[in-house]
């Protein structure tokens, strides 16, 4: 499970918006989630292109994609002492 897939979850179960109210997740998740989707949707366009469409930065889109892309906390295997 990515962390695109988690936050999505939340935000269908309309557990997202509490998780940032009251619990302290980035306000921007939303947002992020947004990038990432229309990313996923354009996948032919550069990080510069899809800034340009958002009107933020190229960096901006790179972290939210990379972010949104890896592997939620939960489903990253322990490792075991050697």
């Amino acid at each position: 499970m990515t962390k695109y897939q988690f936050l999505l979850k939340k935000k269908q179960e309309g557990e997202l918006s509490i998780l940032i109210k009251d619990y302290g997740f980035p306000s921007y998740y939303p947002q992020w989630m947004e990038y990432y989707e229309f990313y996923k949707a354009h996948s032919t366009m550069s990080y510069t292109e899809l800034s340009c469409y958002f009107h933020v930065t190229r960096s901006t889109i790179y972290r939210a994609v990379q972010f949104m892309k890896s592997p939620h906390i939960g489903t990253v295997p322990k490792l075991r002492n050697a």
